[in-house]
């Protein structure tokens, strides 16, 4: 048997050392171990911050930029839709000249020594002089012809035109004729 001592009885031993004894070298240690983790802690914060302050900035630079680029296209696309309108515009009065210079049946009113053309293969019609009592000269596509009121001509060019002669008056010094023009002939 073993004999045990007073003084060994007094202290309870524990297996484990205990966590709140401290020595003065274990609470340096924490702290400094405490210090460290809070300038990791602050180091990543500031990093972090100004890391996304700089995305921040980036991102309101491509938005401006972009704002820019929108309002420049926006202006172009303005002035190519007014552009676009300009040469429908025009384009609408050409048809309108051209319908109104080839449509193959109209009437024309020809005025003294003038000419107009007439049909798709620019035949040429003009009134030669003053109107007679009894018959016109009427130079077609550069030949001179006589007719009176109500005679057909019949003008083989690029295209088949029948010309009537409905009337002339002398005063005026005018001819009324009606055209007709067939398709071109290729």
């Amino acid at each position: 048997m073993t004999d045990t001592t007073a003084s060994d009885r007094s202290v309870p031993q524990s297996p484990a050392p205990s966590h709140f004894r401290m020595t003065r070298r274990g609470g340096l240690r924490s702290i400094g171990v405490l210090a460290l983790l809070l300038a990791v802690a602050i180091g990543s914060y500031t990093l972090g911050r100004r890391a996304a302050d700089r995305e921040v900035k980036d991102y309101k630079l491509k938005t401006e930029q972009l704002q820019e680029a929108n309002s420049k296209l926006t202006a172009e696309n303005k002035k190519q839709a007014e552009t676009i309108g300009d040469l429908q515009d025009q384009l609408r009065s050409a048809k309108d000249e051209l319908d109104k210079l080839f449509r193959p049946a109209r009437t024309l009113e020809i005025n003294a020594n003038k000419s107009q053309r007439v049909s798709i293969g620019l035949l040429t019609i003009g009134l030669v002089g003053t109107p007679r009592n009894e018959s016109v000269d009427l130079k077609i596509d550069g030949k001179q012809q006589s007719a009176a009121a109500g005679e057909v001509i019949n003008v083989e060019f690029s295209t088949a035109c029948r010309i009537h002669v409905m009337s002339f008056d002398v005063l005026k010094s005018s001819v009324a004729i009606d055209t007709t023009c067939g398709a071109v002939k290729p």
